[in-house]
């Protein structure tokens, strides 16, 4: 990793408009945990609803890719990567970079307001609290690697990731089952679920099968990337 290449991208995220909406999807969810919660005695099932449907479900993985769209998007919409593939660093470099700030942002605006909006709602529930957080730590590092290697593969890497994200995990596994072994947010759901009962959306998958299916797209996803850095011609042609 490169810290230059992370000071520029994490100043990306911060200093555009993207980074208000950033801070806007987590303050919306502890907000409504907040109310929830001092509006009635909620229970598990309250909680998942909240936590799991609103956060695990949209939040967090649109905070990856409006991370994602803000570190590396722009640069190679408007040609301006080509000044950093000047410099002597390795594409390695600075892909790891890039996906670094993302899942950082990531934890700190995606996983970390799950985290408190389930203490808020189920204090007495640690198992609970616990498992909505690591699954969520593991579909940031997904998210984070997945958006990463689409932004370097298409134009419309944007588009790509809101249709991954709400078509591909969203309307289509409702009504396709299989699609659960091909979805972060199912592998992420199987690793959660197996500190504590709480979805059924993944249970039937294999724990084995989650993790390794996870490291494949990070791995994969880094990979991909920086493969595709590689080919990017300097005159800003692939």
């Amino acid at each position: 990793m490169n810290a230059t290449v992370m000071q520029i991208a994490w100043r990306t995220v911060a200093g555009r408009r993207r980074g208000l909406v950033l801070l806007a999807l987590p303050v919306l969810l502890i907000a409504l945990a907040v109310v929830v919660g001092a509006l009635t005695d909620p229970s598990v099932d309250t909680t998942l609803a909240i936590v799991e449907g609103l956060g695990v479900v949209v939040i967090l993985p649109l905070v990856a890719l409006i991370a994602t769209s803000s570190v590396i998007v722009p640069e190679l919409e408007d040609g301006s990567i080509t000044y950093l593939l000047a410099k002597p660093i390795r594409r390695s470099a600075i892909v790891l970079s890039k996906v670094t700030v993302v899942a950082l942002v990531t934890i700190i605006c995606g996983v970390i307001p799950i985290a408190v909006a389930a203490y808020i709602l189920e204090p007495n529930e640690p198992r609970l609290v616990l498992a909505l957080t690591v699954g969520a730590f593991v579909m940031a590092l997904g998210y984070s690697a997945l958006f990463m290697a689409l932004a370097s593969t298409t134009k419309h890497a944007i588009i790509a990731g809101i249709a991954y994200i709400f078509l591909w995990e969203g309307l289509l596994a409702q009504y396709m089952p299989g699609i659960r072994w091909l979805s972060i947010q199912r592998w992420g759901l199987k690793v959660a679920d197996t500190i504590r009962d709480i979805s059924t959306k993944a249970n039937d998958l294999p724990l084995w099968y989650a993790l390794l299916a996870m490291a494949v797209v990070v791995v994969g996803g880094v990979a991909w990337a920086t493969r595709r850095l590689a080919r990017y011609n300097l005159s800003g042609e692939d």
